[in-house]
């Protein structure tokens, strides 16, 4: 008989319930008792784990403790190999998740990026949470409404009923039906879009939009208009309205704009086709010697990762994969750069040990003032000289 599930299960999100507790969710049922093997776990900045325990009754998260209790500021890398569902499929790739501890988030941090108010036939609403750090913020704790002819709020809404982290950079998508949505227009990321039974009533010529926290703190308001939109556009419907910048007022009208016809007029779970561009980080990093042999003589035992930046405020962490996508060193923890410096690897793993000849990817994460993220992979051959012996 024909397995007819031919597809490895995927680390599809992750969270931490405590600071010592990551739950992982999974795209379907594990082999449970290979899903508490800890060596499939690893994450970076030290984080490491005691115990792994595969939940019932759907077996579908993994509940993993830790040996140190989390940081909430802090973003982790979590690194999963060799787990197989119940049809014993195996993903061969590793699958490399973002978790973390939330805490409450301040007003500011998470705004209301996009809304789509008049949406077009057998269509929904939505609206577009965008998170610009620092800080990791939680969806579960975080309601929708909008307000009455009165000013007061309606009824709010919770958006998750379980924890859902949205990491600096991420943008999530509150709507009726995430399948409706895709029809409608380009999602890049379907997994940050939340369906709720119903959204407040958001009326086609003006209205309010409002994020609270679970206290009922105003994170974020828009009391939007239809004469916000693009004054060329004859019929805004099907049409939403995006933030320009999210820095600035959400009540300015001048910092809303149509989402562009190109971008289908509507970007949800992604930038904006309106978005102020701020400067990229702008770093050089490279490779030196990309080929490298560590056996003591001399010559080309390590290799070095010049860096190069005109920015200030830099934080920047690396590791190192090898060719078959595991975690072999973490070769840089959140440090601090200068103008210009460099990192040297001798070839060595976590435990001190010499890796094995072949390709290693390094991948370089840095990280600005103002939350933005960059990621720099390169590639370097760890080989061995080859030693010929003269034939009298």
């Amino acid at each position: 008989m024909l397995n007819a599930d031919a597809e490895p299960p995927e680390a599809i999100r992750s969270y931490a319930s405590s600071p010592t507790t990551v739950v992982v969710l999974f795209s379907e049922p594990l082999d449970s008792a290979e899903a508490t093997v800890l060596s499939h776990y690893s994450a970076d900045r030290g984080l490491t784990f005691t115990k792994a325990v595969c939940q019932p009754p759907l077996f579908d998260q993994v509940i993993l403790e830790t040996a140190f209790a989390m940081d909430t500021a802090q973003v982790y890398q979590l690194i999963i190999t060799g787990i197989r569902d119940c049809g014993q499929n195996e993903a061969i790739d590793p699958s490399i998740i973002k978790t973390g501890l939330a805490v409450a988030s301040p007003p500011g941090n998470c705004v209301i990026n996009e809304i789509l108010f008049d949406p077009g036939a057998n269509a929904y609403d939505y609206v577009e949470i965008y998170n610009h750090g620092p800080g990791l913020a939680d969806a579960g704790a975080m309601y929708i409404t909008n307000r009455n002819s009165l000013g007061q709020f309606n009824a709010p809404l919770l958006i998750s009923p379980e924890p859902y982290l949205i990491f600096p950079g991420d943008y999530v998508v509150i709507t009726e039906s995430a399948a409706v949505l895709s029809l409608n227009y380009l999602v890049r990321n379907p997994l940050n879009v939340l369906e709720l039974g119903s959204l407040p009533s958001f009326p086609d010529d003006r209205g309010s939009v409002v994020l609270l926290d679970a206290t009922g703190q105003l994170l974020d308001e828009v009391n939007y208009s239809r004469n916000w939109h693009f004054k060329l556009i004859d019929n805004p419907e099907g049409v939403s309205l995006e933030r320009v910048d999210p820095l600035g007022s959400s009540a300015d009208p001048g910092n809303w704009h149509s989402a562009a016809s190109t971008a289908g007029f509507g970007t949800p779970t992604y930038v904006n086709s309106q978005f102020k561009k701020q400067e990229e980080i702008g770093v050089q990093i490279k490779v030196i010697p990309p080929v490298f042999s560590p056996d003591n003589d001399g010559r080309d035992d390590i290799t070095t990762l010049h860096y190069k930046t005109g920015e200030q405020g830099l934080v920047a962490t690396i590791f190192i994969f090898d060719a078959a996508g595991r975690l072999v060193r973490n070769l840089v923890q959140n440090e601090l750069l200068g103008d210009s410096g460099y990192w040297n690897w001798n070839g060595t793993d976590n435990a001190n040990q010499l890796l094995s000849v072949g390709i290693y990817i390094i991948q370089t994460e840095l990280f600005n003032l103002v939350g933005n993220i960059k990621r720099i992979r390169s590639t370097v051959v760890l080989a061995k000289k080859l030693n010929f012996k003269k034939v009298l």
